[in-house]
């Protein structure tokens, strides 16, 4: 392949989690661990000098020269093809405006935020919504109301979660989250939302922080898992 530098695509979060590469596909909506001998490509195609690449990887498996070049231009061109990988770096989304605040008691917005996002995530799918919400803009507030502020858009979504009832329940991380945020963001409390993984038994997971603060979850719950995206 003549590209020589690469970069992950905008739609590709990546980490080393346990000694191997996790990938979250966000256009796909779904996830890939790679192998130990992948992994050690991965590393090597995003980190060293392509003059380097195939002098780390025979230091680390004991493979004819030949053949670790053969299997670094096959996985690469993979990667490529499977859209984790591409020759220019993703320009980062552009945050727009911010959303728009709707009247009413603070309660009410947060139940249409679950709704919002519930039908959303239904018709439009996973990749839509998190690129559409990855774009909101981020609030500037006055911090002198801000932990007043914070406190009752907090206990205004707890009120409206007991009116609404996810498909997914129990397994509804990522609405609620997605949901959350949303309903942050359009209250003026600034947040950002994460996804993270535990690598064996695999399992995902999607939260809200505020300024290092996690809500609506607990913080030894979150800390479990290794995050691979944030917005």
């Amino acid at each position: 392949m003549a590209v020589e530098v690469f970069h992950k695509t905008g739609h590709v979060r990546s980490r080393i989690v346990d000694g191997l590469a996790v990938i979250l596909d966000l256009r796909r909506g779904n996830y890939v661990i790679l192998d130990k001998v992948a992994t050690a490509m991965w590393r090597a195609l995003l980190t060293a000098d392509p003059a380097d690449r195939i002098l780390i990887l025979e230091q680390q498996f004991a493979v004819p020269v030949p053949q670790l070049a053969a299997d670094l231009e096959t996985f690469s061109e993979q990667c490529v093809a499977r859209g984790f990988l591409a020759e220019r770096p993703t320009p980062p989304a552009a945050r727009r405006t911010l959303l728009r605040v709707r009247r009413g008691p603070m309660a009410l917005r947060a139940w249409w935020s679950l709704l919002a996002t519930a039908r959303s995530l239904a018709t439009q799918g996973f990749s839509s919504i998190y690129h559409r919400y990855s774009t909101f803009a981020r609030p500037v507030g006055d911090e002198t109301e801000f932990d007043d502020l914070l406190q009752r858009a907090e206990r205004a979504f707890a009120r409206a979660e007991h009116f609404f009832v996810m498909r997914a329940a129990p397994k509804d991380c990522l609405p609620r989250s997605l949901a959350l945020y949303r309903f942050m963001l359009s209250v003026g409390v600034p947040v950002d939302h994460c996804i993270g993984v535990i690598r064996f038994p695999f399992a995902a997971h999607a939260w809200v922080e505020c300024r290092g603060r996690v809500l609506n979850d607990t913080e030894a719950n979150v800390r479990l898992y290794a995050e691979l995206a944030r917005i």
